[in-house]
């Protein structure tokens, strides 16, 4: 490992940390937060609210994938632009532990956040693939 590619290897390692655990958590702790906290006629079994929670999967990475196929903007600035909406929007899901007047304000928060952060699961995986030269990849 060269100090030419430790930056990468090094932030590389934090996009796939911060991802990951905002893609998994975001998985097991929405309907965790679901069960808690929806209105008491609104309850769901556990596989139903794992499947609202997924239907957010699909657009998240339809939006990597045109990310990451898109000629007009790089990489790296839709990877800064997922992390920080994706910041914004977790701050704001915190408001969905603050009573049910306020869960109806969270809930567009957490299926925003859900979509972001699979969006840039996806986009950082594929960019870490491309980012070493082909030498380094073992892909020549």
């Amino acid at each position: 490992l060269t100090s030419e590619y430790l930056r990468i290897v090094l932030g590389g390692a934090f996009m796939c940390f911060v991802s990951n655990l905002q893609f998994f958590g975001l998985t097991y702790a929405l309907p965790q937060i679901f069960k808690y906290n929806s209105m008491p006629q609104v309850r769901l079994l556990p596989a139903t609210e794992m499947l609202v929670v997924s239907c957010c999967d699909v657009p998240g990475m339809l939006l990597a994938f045109y990310l990451s196929s898109a000629s007009e903007i790089g990489h790296r600035e839709s990877l800064t632009t997922l992390a920080l909406v994706s910041g914004v929007l977790m701050l704001a899901l915190t408001s969905i532990n603050r009573g049910t007047e306020f869960f109806w304000a969270g809930l567009p928060c957490a299926a925003l956040a859900k979509f972001t952060g699979t969006a840039l699961f996806g986009l950082t995986y594929a960019y870490l693939a491309e980012v070493f030269p082909s030498s380094v990849r073992a892909t020549e």
